[in-house]
């Protein structure tokens, strides 16, 4: 086999490799997503983001070094090897009182003061006034008693649900109707 197809062949299957891993974390992502729903996804995104950010601050570029003069001079191995695995248990400990800062930060009371807090936020403070007017509020947002409901804008049927929904411009959300209780009701009721 000549140089030219086997680094062909190579450079086929690297590329196909990282196609397929592409796609696998997409439908991971994907699939955690629909299973954790909003909040608990966000708190898996920020766990990741964290064990990335610790460990970029572990590397620091040490790997490629390593890698780059060892494959020069392979009487360096002892040497580089036994230097590379005491900076990488220095800059973990740097790296875990990072992420330790930055998730007592995100956890702690840290910037209450502009709304950082989880859940200082209510959707159901920035409806139109049309909700507060036709609407009844209760403890999921704000449900309208009877079937006749003019003011939805779209209709769909959602497979997940199994029901028909319906968009709300005034609330910024779908409704779905509840016929033993006579009412549109939101979809974050139906999650629960």
């Amino acid at each position: 086999m000549s140089l030219a197809s086997r680094t062909l062949r190579n450079s086929a299957l690297v590329v196909g490799a990282r196609a397929l891993a592409k796609v696998g974390v997409f439908l991971v992502v994907v699939l955690l997503w629909r299973h954790l729903g909003d909040e608990r996804y966000g708190r898996f995104a920020a766990m990741v983001v964290y064990a990335t950010l610790a460990g970029v601050i572990a590397d620091l570029g040490l790997q490629t070094v390593f890698v780059r003069d060892v494959s020069r001079d392979r009487t360096l191995l002892d040497r580089y090897l036994g230097n590379l695995l005491s900076a990488r248990l220095v800059l973990s400990l740097v790296a875990l009182s990072v992420v330790s800062v930055a998730a007592s930060a995100r956890a702690g009371g840290w910037g209450e003061e502009w709304g950082g807090r989880e859940g200082s936020w209510d959707r159901w403070d920035y409806v139109d006034s049309f909700c507060k007017e036709h609407g009844v509020k209760f403890s999921d947002g704000y449900f309208y008693p009877g079937l006749v409901q003019k003011h939805f804008t779209e209709k769909w049927y959602d497979w997940h649900f199994k029901t028909y929904m319906h968009f709300d411009p005034h609330a910024h959300m779908p409704y779905y109707w509840c016929e033993g209780h006579g009412v549109w009701y939101p979809v974050s009721y139906i999650e629960k």
